[in-house]
């Protein structure tokens, strides 16, 4: 049977669950609802790295997809990432992923990993991007500061995405800090994409802004992509959905 130690860290609205021993599903549930009684937040990251996992199967990983669909609402948009030591157990977890999201009927945000310390900073990026599909529209908010480091990280995300059409970035929480240099790869590692939207706009918040995003622009649009810049998201949803 399982041992769990929760340790709950407010800041990052994040919950640490440091599993130990025999994994076995309803223990994992069992000591899942006690913490959750007790409080824990909307993060979740799962150290599986003192524990053995042989006990898994698809039914018992199924099983804990259930059991975890009631606790949705306390999560809101929360992230789940695992810490695992094996490629065995990498495999393991995936087939979790793809289990979750057919019960919860929706894409979840869930990462593997194989340290504490890139948890953290897969955590660190999570709560400074969100990336939403709706229909053919991927929209990329970033929310605390839009330097070069910050793009990068997610024009990493956006690579990830299986499918793209229309690419929406939402950047009017934040004030766009690029030098030209950086600009230029960017924009490099944009066009190295394989998979390219067809029609892409920016949304910002002042004329610097502006300014920048429409220098990136006038380039991607030499390959034949339709863009444009924004100052409000519901003018840019109608330009990137007219036909």
């Amino acid at each position: 049977m399982p041992s769990v130690n929760v340790t709950n860290n407010k800041l990052q609205e994040s919950s640490l669950f440091e599993v130990f021993g025999e994994i076995e599903s309803k223990a994992l549930i069992s000591a899942f609802d006690d913490y959750k009684n007790r409080g824990i937040e909307r993060n979740h990251i799962w150290n599986f790295t003192e524990s053995d996992m042989h006990l898994l199967d698809m039914d018992k990983l199924n099983s804990v997809a259930e059991a975890f669909k009631s606790y949705d609402h306390l999560r809101e948009d929360g992230i789940t990432i695992v810490i695992v030591r094996s490629e065995a157990e990498q495999i393991l977890m995936k087939l979790y992923s793809t289990l979750s999201q057919t019960v919860h009927k929706r894409e979840l945000p869930f990462f593997i990993c194989n340290s504490i310390l890139e948890a953290e900073a897969l955590l660190y990026r999570y709560q400074n991007i969100r990336i939403v599909t709706d229909g053919p529209v991927t929209e990329v908010k970033i929310l605390q500061s839009a330097k070069f480091e910050d793009i990068k990280i997610a024009l990493a995300e956006v690579e990830k995405l299986p499918s793209l059409d229309l690419l929406l970035w939402d950047l009017l929480d934040v004030s766009l800090e690029l030098e030209q240099t950086e600009n230029v790869q960017i924009l490099s590692k944009a066009k190295s994409r394989p998979i390219q939207p067809t029609r892409m706009a920016i949304c910002v918040r002042n004329k610097l802004s502006f300014g920048i995003s429409r220098m990136y622009l006038a380039h991607r649009e030499q390959e034949g992509l339709e863009t444009n810049v924004f100052e409000s998201l519901t003018t840019a949803r109608k330009w990137l959905l007219q036909p």
